[in-house]
């Protein structure tokens, strides 16, 4: 690596610029100009240092963000990813990130512009051709900024991994300033509580005394089961042992309605029902037609349902039946307030979780973490102990700690007694 000076003579003048010779990490010869040496040398330095890390990526082969997410884009493809979460990140990519950044140089772009690319988006309206018609011309949400920023993070990390980035400037961002790492505070308020977003066992009553809809049964087998919404849209008859009195996940349906496995290892569980489950499910297989797909809960055309389908034909009823409906604050065209059901439909799955864990005495099933991890189908034990692990019952330890205190306080006496000489 040198440092020249070359001089040549243009208009009648003769002119003069540093030239800067290397060789990159490929051994192929380098040569960039400045107009002054002390620009030259602070290039050297830097040249340098890139070369020793290998992270060099000369002017010329460096990409944009549009090329970034191209050859991210490439790196995902076949992969097991979900077709929703697909469609997400594509659709980040389309509105959060190719209309602010597209064209700026991936080695130009640093942490200050992640902070000003944040802050733009944060105040920028959605476009008027935003998939999602309620969202059109209103601001972006917290959430939606963060995973922004974390899709763009991923981006940098993939032309990083293909020595076309020399750094990633949202990684470099401080721990504690990431805006995609939830707050301890943040944790706490997102864990589900009882009777706001978990029925408590008055309102399940409810519930099940005012079951209506074509996919009633389906709203019953959630309470007692856990199981999730696509796993329920899947679940066909060939899966529930009526002998054993258990229901096996085997299969769910994506939003699309197409079949496939759960969506990890520990999807695949077990899960023992009630009597009175099975004996509603043995009564509807004797008049439902499945159809060639064998379902449990299919659509009168023997196809998957789908999740809105289920909502509107049986969830809201049923709520609407039960007095479960509140203002969230939305109306409708004509201005009118629109009621919501107090619950989803994975809210009877919160219940579920927490049935398995109260105490028999309070009505539930009183199971350790691990038979309930099994039971909700966790990836492990610790996604178990975030959502629920408040709703544990505490043991009363009030005894134990007077018993304690009474044997320390003997020891103590005779301590005491021991150095008198008594």
């Amino acid at each position: 690596m040198s440092i020249r000076k070359k001089k040549w003579k243009s208009g009648g003048k003769i002119r003069a610029a540093w030239v800067l010779d290397y060789v990159d990490e490929h051994g192929k010869r380098r040569q960039k100009t400045f107009h002054t040496k002390m620009e030259a040398k602070s290039a050297e330095a830097k040249f340098r240092y890139e070369l020793s890390v290998r992270r060099h990526v000369d002017a010329i082969d460096q990409l944009t963000v549009n090329g970034a997410i191209e050859l991210w884009a490439k790196s995902r493809e076949g992969g097991d990813l979900e077709e929703a979460t697909k469609l997400s990140y594509q659709s980040i990519v389309k509105y959060n990130i190719l209309p602010f950044i597209g064209t700026r140089l991936l080695n130009d772009f640093y942490i200050q512009d992640v902070l000003r690319f944040e802050d733009e988006l944060k105040n920028t309206p959605y476009p008027p051709d935003f998939p999602s018609p309620r969202k059109r011309g209103r601001l972006r949400s917290r959430d939606a900024v963060r995973r922004a920023t974390m899709v763009l993070g991923a981006i940098f990390a993939t032309a990083q991994l293909h020595g076309k980035a020399t750094h990633n400037p949202v990684y470099a961002i401080p721990r504690r300033k990431r805006p995609y790492r939830k707050t301890d505070r943040e944790k706490v308020a997102n864990k589900p509580q009882v009777g706001v977003d978990i029925p408590t066992l008055e309102e399940i009553g409810l519930i099940l005394d005012h079951v209506c809809g074509r996919y009633w049964r389906l709203i019953v087998v959630v309470i007692f089961s856990g199981l999730r919404a696509s796993e329920l849209r899947g679940l066909r008859w060939i899966d529930i042992d009526f002998k054993r009195g258990v229901i096996q996940v085997r299969q769910r349906a994506n939003f699309r309605g197409r079949l496939g496995p759960p969506k990890s290892k520990a999807g695949f569980r077990t899960i023992p029902v009630p009597p009175y489950v099975l004996q509603m499910l043995s009564e509807w297989k004797d008049e439902c037609s499945g159809g060639s797909l064998g379902l449990v809960f299919p659509t009168k055309r023997g196809t998957v349902p789908g999740y809105q389908v289920i909502i509107r034909c049986s969830l809201r009823p049923t709520m609407k039946r039960a007095g479960l409906m509140v203002d969230k604050g939305r109306v409708d065209k004509n201005g009118n307030k629109v009621l919501s059901p107090k619950y989803t439909l994975h809210a009877l799955r919160h219940f579920y979780a927490s049935w398995c864990i109260n105490r028999v005495e309070d009505g539930g099933l009183g199971l350790m973490v691990k038979q309930v991890q099994e039971r909700m189908g966790h990836a492990n034990i610790q996604i178990t102990m975030d959502t629920y692990g408040h709703l544990f019952p505490i043991r009363d330890e009030g005894e134990a700690l007077a018993r304690a205190e009474r044997l320390l306080r003997r020891n103590k006496d005779a301590t005491r007694t021991w150095r008198r000489g008594g």
